[in-house]
């Protein structure tokens, strides 16, 4: 285990799709903010709001002013709604809700609106029991909104918050919040080795990097800035230097036309061998000595997430920096590295749009979007790549927060945002300042664990991944949870095999060997197997034994007894290698005897490209259908579980998945009522979305937002419980946190 002697720092990394907002976020907590262009930063946002502690109290007299104001507001609005004459129409309900919830704080206004209405005649649609406690529960709720955010101001106040010691009370302009920005690392890394190897990915990149790389040398000699290779003791002098090099480097680099591809190249690089140049060298041959990965401290897919650590570590000694703001994680094993070395590691994850993230970025980066962002995503990547290349799909798992971001950072920043932007989600409007509202509340769950709790989404979607985690599939685990509209569970699902079956994940390889009956139900797998391999089920033969065993060696390059296979994967390969193999192999051949023509005079060389060819296998190229898997999905197992119990149909539930829904359960959700999609993936299937949302009838969709499975425990689960702290409060037994440090407080 790494050094956890580091109680009283928070580490907060980011990740997410590039345009998501990870700049947007660390930039909250930087010192100083371009307040010209309206820009405000953490501190500035809570003495604005009420959240800044102390002063006098005057915020929470602020926050407990607007509670009693909505008090009053929901007993007159009640006491009108309950009036047995001059009953109000449907249609005046549907106007009057949204105002009542948006407008809360102007109760005059709103009473007048109520009462004005109520004068209006209408002949159908009289309002009934049922819609007017509607309108009470949205007045409530809204209510306990506020109630909520008293409970965050609460946290964040007062000598036993440790905010105490992150803001000077005396001089909020003073604070330990520090930004890391990740790139600024890898930028700062490829001048440190430009001139080890040459670079060598195609000859147009090649002379921009080198033009890069010149240029930032010779304005840093003229501005006098020192390149230096190591972080030194004299912390302050070297993060002021290295800031100053990578901001000018970046400057440089953005001018190159492939920067985006160039830096997801640089950081792979750096992971896979430790120089950002080297696109030869493996990460086998740099990291496996004798058949054995290297230590932790040697194993260069770390190279990046150590330069953090130790930049952590130092400014957290010589600086006193209490929090720290990583911006932004592209690889899991970084996210793993930085939970395993700090107490109080918290990844929070971002989500935008695509369209979005599209307008976010400069004009020249749009061109290649696509193709970067499912470089970005980890698309693709398995074996070896998963350990060194960037796969913001799988960082996103291990976060502890989600987040949307759905607004600009500035709108005078972006072509697309220079008129006002506003994106209407599930309850309202959302804007900048609602994204960093939620910055507040996770902030301070973080430094006062259970100070507010869990809302319906983040309890539910939980609960989707708590069942998630009943699926034996060797490829993920997916769990789904159906939600009446009062939010009562009415169904619960996982991906896996239907009853009576055994799953892919508890068959191991030696279980097939033995050749079971076939009313077994390991016998019964193989069964399935002999299928694959001829299209139909013959008895007692032991030849297609052996063939099943060839056909495990064909597609898999390695295999032990322990190991388990899926049926989906292998039954697609077979498909594929049927419908294209013939053809395949063809190419290849005409391939090689080009290659013979190519280089008669030079026979190694062709010998070296056929070699290379013949490794190339079509089990490389197959695509996995989803009608061959054996497993039910999560969505529709728990609408089938639902459906089994009967009593009551799915028309206007909500349906909260894991994941985003295939095309095929897209189809089913539509067709059996669910009015919304409730998700957690970073990247959604277009298909799939095309279905839910473009026909006659259509289904909401939203992405999940809030503390999920990693972090649900840690943030919501308090050291005591309220009535224990403030026993231990009344008698001064809490820790009291000081700005000062120990040697400010022994001088």
């Amino acid at each position: 285990m790494g050094n956890r002697d580091n109680s009283d720092i928070i580490v907060i990394g980011l990740t997410g799709p590039f345009g998501s907002g990870c700049t947007t976020f660390a930039k909250f907590f930087d010192k100083s903010p371009d307040k010209e262009k309206g820009k405000i930063n953490f501190i500035d946002y809570l003495r604005a709001n009420g959240y800044f502690p102390g002063e006098n109290g005057k915020e929470k007299e602020l926050l407990d002013n607007r509670i009693y104001d909505f008090y009053e507001l929901l007993e007159k609005v009640d006491d009108i709604l309950k009036r047995p004459l001059n009953r109000i129409t449907e249609m005046e309900l549907k106007i009057m809700l949204p105002r009542i919830f948006k407008q809360f704080e102007n109760k005059d206004k709103i009473l007048k609106f109520v009462k004005n209405e109520r004068k209006k005649k209408y002949s159908a649609f009289y309002a009934d029991k049922e819609n007017i406690e509607g309108i009470k529960e949205r007045i409530f709720s809204g209510l306990k909104v506020l109630l909520e955010e008293r409970e965050v101001l609460n946290a964040l106040s007062g000598e036993t918050s440790k905010l105490a010691m992150i803001v000077d009370k005396s001089n909020p302009e003073k604070h330990r919040f520090k930004r890391i920005s990740l790139s600024d690392i890898i930028i700062f890394k490829t001048l440190l080795n430009v001139d080890e190897k040459e670079f060598d990915e195609g000859e147009n990149i090649q002379k921009s990097v080198e033009e890069y790389n010149k240029k930032v040398k010779s304005m840093a000699e003229e501005k006098d800035i020192n390149i230096d290779k190591k972080i030194n003791e004299d912390i302050k002098a070297w993060y002021k230097n290295f800031s100053k090099v990578t901001q000018l480097s970046k400057e440089e680099l953005k001018k190159i036309e492939e920067y985006r591809k160039l830096m997801q190249d640089f950081g792979d690089n750096i992971r896979k061998c430790g120089n950002p140049y080297d696109y030869k060298t493996t990460y086998e041959k740099k990291n496996v000595i004798s058949e054995k990965l290297v230590r932790e401290d040697q194993d260069t897919k770390y190279e990046l997430v150590k330069e953090v650590k130790n930049l952590i570590e130092l400014l957290g000694k010589k600086e006193n920096h209490k929090v720290f703001i990583v911006d932004a994680l592209r690889n899991p094993h970084e996210v793993l590295y930085l939970r395993k070395h700090f107490l109080n590691f918290y990844l929070i994850s971002l989500f935008a749009p695509n369209k979005l993230r599209k307008e976010r970025i400069d004009k020249k980066g749009k061109d290649s979007f696509n193709k970067d962002d499912e470089r970005d995503s980890g698309e693709g990547v398995k074996g070896v790549e998963l350990l060194y290349k960037q796969n913001v799909t799988l960082c996103s798992t291990l976060a502890d927060v989600a987040i949307n971001n759905y607004v600009a950072e500035d709108e005078g920043e972006n072509e697309y945002f220079t008129k006002p932007f506003r994106r209407k989600i599930e309850k309202g409007i959302y804007s900048l300042d609602d994204f960093k509202r939620k910055i507040v509340r996770y902030f301070a769950l973080m430094i006062n664990k259970g100070c507010t709790k869990p809302n319906d989404d983040e309890q539910l979607m939980n609960q989707a991944y708590a069942v998630a985690m009943k699926s034996n599939c060797i490829s993920r685990q997916v769990g789904a949870v159906i939600v009446d509209d009062e939010g009562y569970i009415i169904g619960a699902g996982w991906n896996d095999v239907g009853e009576g079956h055994i799953s892919c994940g508890l068959i191991e390889i030696k279980d097939l060997r033995k050749g079971l009956d076939e009313s077994n139900p390991i016998g019964i797998f193989q069964k399935y197997l002999k299928y694959i391999l001829n299209n139909k089920v013959e008895k007692n033969n032991t030849e297609q034994v052996e063939e099943w065993e060839d056909l495990l060696k064909k597609f898999y390059t390695d295999i032990h007894e322990e190991h388990c296979v899926c049926f989906n994967e292998l039954s697609s390969m077979k498909k594929f290698e049927k419908k294209f193999g013939e053809k395949f192999n063809k190419e290849k051949d005409n391939i090689k005897k080009e290659v013979d023509k190519t280089y008669p005079d030079n026979l190694n060389l062709a010998k070296d490209i056929k070699e290379i060819i013949d490794k190339i296998n079509i089990n490389k190229i197959y695509q996995k259908k989803i009608e061959h898997c054996r497993a039910l999905h999560a969505e529709e197992n728990a609408i089938l579980q639902s459906a089994r119990r009967g009593g009551m149909g799915l028309k206007g539930a909500k349906i909260y998945t894991t994941t985003y829904p295939c095309s095929l359960c897209a189809r089913k959700i539509l067709q059996v009522g669910i009015r919304e999609v409730i998700y957690d993936d970073s990247y959604p299937d277009k298909l799939s979305e095309m279905f839910l949302q473009e026909g006659q009838k259509r289904v909401d969709l939203r992405h999940f937002e809030g503390v999920k499975p990693l972090g649900y425990f840690r943030l919501f689960k308090p050291v005591y419980n309220q009535k224990e702290w403030q026993e231990l409060k009344i008698k001064h037994l809490l820790e009291k946190y000081s700005y000062k440090s120990k040697e400010e407080k022994k001088r």
